[in-house]
């Protein structure tokens, strides 16, 4: 979610228990700043870390992963060897 909203958000526990599902808030600023923040990006060309694994390899990106402690990029996990 993007954005805060006007009204209550419930969540059930049904859902976000078996998901692992962790819920996150951040103030970074107003539209205005990500507005701004995210033309600076387009302009100087900024791009995210990410990490392409094909399928076969998500055993090795969750150890990766799990041995750092963090991610220090985005490991994205493709379905087909090509798009790697």
């Amino acid at each position: 979610m993007v954005g805060l909203p006007n009204d209550d958000v419930k969540l059930s526990p049904f859902f976000i228990v078996p998901r692992a599902v962790r819920v996150r808030g951040s103030c970074i600023g107003s539209i205005q700043d990500i507005k701004d923040m995210l033309e600076l990006a387009s302009k100087e060309n900024v791009r995210p870390m990410i990490q392409k694994l094909p399928m076969s390899k998500v055993n090795e990106g969750l150890d990766m992963f799990c041995s750092r402690g963090h991610a220090e990029e985005h490991i994205a996990v493709v379905w087909s060897n090509d798009s790697c």
